[in-house]
């Protein structure tokens, strides 16, 4: 095969792929990616002074009855979800909200959208 002619490129050198296109993730199926949950955890996190998610875990039961009492009933699979998350899975939650925490707190986000 020589490449000295024009009309041979790279993609006519090498085959494409022939393999089907994934149409589903891979693994067991996400149970926290939800906004809902995932707004819960922020707003439990801070009125429990931010505190870790190991000793956050042992909280979350007295947190829900309180917010429940104060904005309304929260729905069974939501609460059912986070009452049963472990610190791990809270720690994974709030990873992105806790970034976004800091630089609010420190004042980096100005200078970032400077």
């Amino acid at each position: 095969m020589s490449f000295d002619c024009p009309e041979h490129t790279i993609a006519q050198t090498f085959p494409l792929s022939t393999r089907p296109a994934r149409l589903s993730r891979r693994g067991r199926p996400a149970l926290y990616r939800s906004d809902e949950l995932a707004n819960l955890v922020f707003q439990c996190w801070l009125g429990r002074e931010r505190m870790c998610a190991k000793r956050l875990v042992f909280q979350l039961e007295s947190w829900i009855i309180e917010y429940e009492a104060a904005n309304g009933a929260v729905r069974a699979e939501l609460r059912e979800r986070f009452l049963n998350m472990s610190a791990a899975t809270i720690d994974r939650v709030l990873s992105p909200m806790r970034i976004r925490w800091k630089a609010l707190q420190t004042g980096r986000d100005q200078q970032v959208s400077e």
